[in-house]
């Protein structure tokens, strides 16, 4: 009597477990799991009705039981190949795998007329139990043999994964491994005595195993997260989809991110992120406030600028894992850059404009205030430039300003900021100079302005400027580029006073 009600209580479990894995579908997306747990819940029921003190209802416990049973081996090891991710995609092996299940099934449900799978049976009944006892034909033993082939193959492919896995996949994988071996040993060789009838407790047994399974995959999250992106949407998006459990360990990656680190892709499921130093992030990092949020790399020979976007994944207030998006914004970044350069830059000249030059003039006159630092300020106009224009035209000034730009660009040096003031002025921050310096760059500038040769439709041009200098006050806190500028402008009037194409300090 205790061994038909825990055969009973097996058969409810396994409802309850074929309830929760396809209605929870938040929890567990594993289309081969429920398939295999709507086999075995098919099974134990049946095997409930076998034991039965009817002969009739004996006969119809085997036939439900052969409406799963003989699913559960290939079915079981298209869980395993999923679990180890290289779930099988094709349907055409799938169909190839289950052919011979459906052919099993439906000679248990013809024997009478084909005696193939059975040839006859008798029952045998206690005071309490009953069972029919088939006697096999002549197509048991390839029911037998495809049993023992996939249980191998399902434990052989946990095996090879086990070899080359990572340790938090070994720590899973030996979990199910032995989840696994339960029915088979049992089926193997544990038979008990009831009365006078022997019954296999394999399906009491598998119903541990189902449990088990079942409990592993919410413990472990093997599917929680990773099943989601089987979806063909989230597959073939432009964006790379990258996915990790709360514990920053990799579940899987769609094609536009395997494109990106073709590495991923070979990727063992369960490594961790920070050992997939290929990446130019780590766990840390992605998920903290500050982390990285973009990256640059080359791609397809060219340079591009992609976008991280983080997003935390929930089941309810538990914390399951992270999706990660990468987005392409090097057309973005490009406008912004175009636009960067046309709010700094001087279109005509191509040196920095006017509010720039005052943007990162305050600035570095702070620096060099705070640091004791000199620098000095220089102030260039070039000399008799309307009579220029009004000799050779406006186009031919424009080629002289953007001339006098690049002799002097070409003589700086990259710390030093260079700005069209306005009309033919120009100023020069001149960054950690003392005066004597600041003194022969300027005259070094004047001297190259004065023997460039500048040639317009065949014309030789002329060209000079005056130069004012001024110095920072390091020794007065209150000093500020406007008071800077100032000096240098009134410098520049002196040099122009004292006859043009000369440096006033």
């Amino acid at each position: 009597m205790l061994f038909l009600l825990l055969t009973a209580l097996a058969a409810l479990v396994s409802f309850m477990i074929c309830f929760l894995a396809i209605y929870r579908s938040d929890r567990q997306k594993s289309v081969y799991f429920n398939l295999l747990s709507i086999a075995i819940a098919l099974y134990l029921t049946g095997n409930f009705l076998d034991f039965s003190s009817a002969q009739e209802a004996s006969v119809v416990g085997v036939k439900v039981s052969y409406l799963g049973v003989p699913f559960i081996p290939g079915l079981w090891y298209l869980c395993v190949r999923e679990f180890c991710g290289v779930k099988v995609e094709r349907l055409g092996i799938v169909f190839g795998i289950m052919f011979v299940p459906f052919i099993i099934m439906v000679l248990a449900f013809t024997w009478e007329h084909n005696g193939l799978l059975f040839s006859g049976f008798t029952f045998q009944a206690s005071n309490y139990i009953g069972q029919a006892v088939f006697e096999t034909g002549p197509f048991y033993p390839v029911k037998q043999l495809y049993l023992y082939f996939f249980n191998a193959l399902g434990l052989f492919t946990i095996v090879t994964h086990y070899i080359k896995g990572t340790k938090r996949f070994k720590k899973q994988a030996i979990f199910f491994f032995i989840s696994a071996l339960i029915p088979l040993f049992t089926t193997a060789t544990w038979v008990v005595n009831l009365g006078d009838t022997w019954v296999d407790i394999t399906p009491l047994c598998l119903a541990v195993a189902l449990v088990l399974f079942f409990w592993g995959l919410q413990k472990y999250g093997i599917h929680n997260v990773a099943s989601s992106l089987r979806d063909d949407v989230v597959e073939h998006l432009q964006e790379g989809v990258l996915l990790l459990d709360n514990e920053g360990v990799y579940m899987d990656s769609n094609m536009a991110f395997n494109a990106l680190f073709p590495q991923a892709s070979q990727v063992p499921l369960g490594t961790e992120l920070d050992d997939m130093t290929y990446l130019p992030f780590n766990f840390s990092t992605l998920t903290s406030e500050v982390g990285v949020r973009e990256f640059t790399m080359d791609f397809d020979d060219c340079i591009r600028t992609y976008k991280v976007s983080v997003s935390p994944i929930s089941r309810g207030k538990q914390l399951v894992g992270h999706s990660a998006i990468l987005y392409n914004i090097t057309p973005l970044k490009n406008i912004m850059s175009a636009l960067e350069v046309k709010a700094h830059i001087d279109p005509l000249t191509t040196v920095y404009n006017r509010g720039f030059f005052y943007e990162k003039g305050q600035y570095e006159v702070q620096m060099s205030l705070l640091a004791k630092n000199a620098l000095g300020a220089v102030f260039v106009d070039l000399d008799f430039f309307k009579k220029i224009n009004d000799t050779y035209g406006h186009e031919c000034g424009d080629y002289v300003l953007r001339t006098v730009a690049l002799v002097m660009s070409g003589n700086l040096r990259n710390t030093d900021i260079l700005a069209r003031y306005g009309g033919e002025e120009f100023c020069i921050l001149l960054l950690n100079t003392q005066a004597e310096g600041a003194l022969r760059k300027a005259e070094d500038l004047r001297k190259k302005i004065e023997a460039h040769s500048f040639e317009y439709n065949g014309s030789r041009i002329r060209v000079t400027a005056s130069l004012g200098l001024s110095m920072l006050q390091l020794d007065d806190a209150t000093d500020n580029l406007d008071k800077l500028l100032k000096r240098a402008d009134e410098k520049l009037y002196e040099a122009k006073r004292g006859g043009r194409n000369r440096v006033a300090v």
